[in-house]
């Protein structure tokens, strides 16, 4: 079985209709991703995985690391507007703040009752 899934994302937040949008597009080795976050500079990407971890990825489709200290599935990634740090959503009933250089968990938020399916970041704060 192919475990390659395409992974395809927009690079313009401005849209004008009759023109083309641009976007960037490369193949993950994962069959479960749940979600997927765009670095600031556009040229990395993170995902979330039912493999209770995250990959950082090139836009050639690179592993460049691996988050791996949640317990089950992971729901949702964020990246925080600094770009210096992502944070997760899992069914282990967890937030964790994350350092994408060193793909260390700087932070558990670990008061909630059931599995977290989502994450936001409010902008500007």
């Amino acid at each position: 079985m192919d475990k390659n899934t395409k992974i395809s994302y927009i690079m313009s937040s401005t849209f004008e209709e009759g023109h083309r949008v641009p976007y960037k597009s490369f193949f993950a080795n994962y069959l479960e991703i749940n979600a997927v976050a765009v670095l600031p500079d556009g040229e990395r990407v993170i995902t979330a995985t039912d493999a209770r971890t995250m990959t950082l990825w090139d836009v050639t489709g690179e592993d460049l690391s691996t988050f791996s200290d949640h317990s089950d599935s992971v729901n949702a990634v964020v990246i925080l507007p600094d770009g210096e740090h992502a944070l997760s959503a899992s069914d282990d009933k967890t937030l964790k703040l994350w350092d994408l250089a060193t793909a260390e968990a700087l932070v558990t938020f670990s008061d909630h009752f059931d599995c977290v399916t989502a994450v936001a970041i409010l902008p500007g704060r």
